[in-house]
């Protein structure tokens, strides 16, 4: 970087412009949680934002920025600074649940060694792992900041097919202002099932929770929901609702998501319960069946917003013209990104969703502001 270039990077202006602005921006369809491998790290601006939701490598080319980057996170348990080659990463196939860069791109030499780095991340990601981040577009202002700089501009019509060529899958691109937004993820073989772990697992099997959905939760869901004689109850955990939904109709049928809470369910559950593991993108059930389908906390789990949305097309095209799709999501914030930690969960924004019901098809959205979002829609 050239000295006036620098100093704007090293900025508390760029500091608080990356905090409140670009990095958010970039997470607002991440999962959050895990492993992340942060390239280009500059001066830790947008680390200091990530290690507050991730476990951050943060990889430096540049010796000198490197240095002062280790200094700066010595003590901090949660971020491990290194200098390293983007193009040739010192890390293991598959080590890392996501990857990001912000706005450092165009100061890779070629196109080809941005490439490079692309192929290098789509290794060193678990499967479904994601990519995301946010690069300059290129203008006048752009090339006078940039004078006597590395800086090669990243074409955004260009920029989803060659993420693609290194082996990305579902490539998302936004433009905003004079920016331009992607994420994208390496191939999941095993669909869209998930699996809850701590400290999430904690939470749904505690009696405080199990107590809150059967005595609470459910009750004020059935006053606004006609559950009809067939419904469907979309579950990623112990699925208590299921004996006060169950109670409430004729009939229920629970799609599981974590396969590994099935045998338990199975074992105290009614015998006319119907119990089936699914993945949430193909669900095996025919077109029209249901009269009405419910989930409490589970749209979360699913590892990226693309893939909810995928499985809100998939609910709307299992339920009658006119049933209600009905439940509830968790909010973001300090409690949810600390349990975030150590699982993967993809919050929802409450201001946003009601769009996102629209577009898989359903009508008359309405979300709430209960001790969790709540909403309701029509098939």
């Amino acid at each position: 970087m050239n000295k006036a270039h620098l100093e704007l990077c090293s900025s508390d202006y760029w500091m608080t412009h990356l905090g409140t602005t670009v990095v958010p921006w970039a997470l607002e369809r991440v999962a959050l949680g895990g492993r992340l491998l942060e390239i280009g790290s500059g001066p830790g601006a947008a680390t200091r934002v990530l290690r507050e939701s991730f476990e951050v490598t943060a990889v430096e080319y540049d010796v000198e920025l490197a240095a002062a980057l280790i200094d700066q996170f010595e003590n901090d348990p949660r971020v491990h600074a290194k200098q390293g080659d983007a193009t040739k990463l010192d890390e293991p196939d598959g080590r890392y649940d996501a990857a990001a860069c912000f706005t450092m791109l165009h100061h890779i030499p070629s196109r080809e060694q941005q490439d490079q780095v692309f192929a290098e991340l789509a290794r060193v990601l678990r499967p479904g792992g994601v990519f995301f981040g946010t690069d300059s577009l290129a203008g006048p202002g752009f090339f006078r900041l940039h004078e006597g700089d590395i800086c090669v501009p990243v074409d955004p019509t260009t920029l989803a097919d060659r993420l693609e060529a290194a082996g990305f899958v579902d490539v998302d691109l936004e433009i905003r202002g004079e920016g331009v937004r992607w994420t994208c993820s390496t191939p999941e073989p095993t669909g869209a099932r998930v699996q809850v772990r701590e400290p999430f697992l904690r939470t749904y099997i505690s009696d405080e929770f199990r107590h809150g959905i059967v005595t609470d939760w459910v009750p004020q869901l059935l006053e606004v929901v006609d559950l009809g004689n067939d419904p469907l109850h979309l579950d990623a955990g112990p699925a208590d609702a299921a004996e006060p939904l169950r109670a409430a109709a004729p009939r229920l049928t629970v799609a599981q998501l974590d396969p590994a809470f099935t045998p338990d369910l199975r074992a105290r559950a009614a015998a006319d319960l119907e119990i089936v593991d699914v993945d949430p993108l193909h669900l095996p059930f025919d077109d029209n069946r249901f009269t009405a389908a419910t989930v409490f906390l589970s749209l979360m789990h699913l590892r990226s917003a693309r893939t909810q949305d995928a499985a809100l097309r998939e609910l709307h095209r299992v339920l009658r013209p006119g049933a209600t799709f009905a439940g509830l999501n968790a909010l973001d914030g300090n409690h949810f990104r600390g349990m975030n930690d150590h699982d993967r969960a993809v919050p929802i924004d409450p201001f946003a969703f009601a769009a996102r019901l629209e577009a898989a098809g359903f009508s008359n959205p309405k979300v709430d502001y209960w001790s969790f979002p709540r909403f309701t829609a029509q098939a």
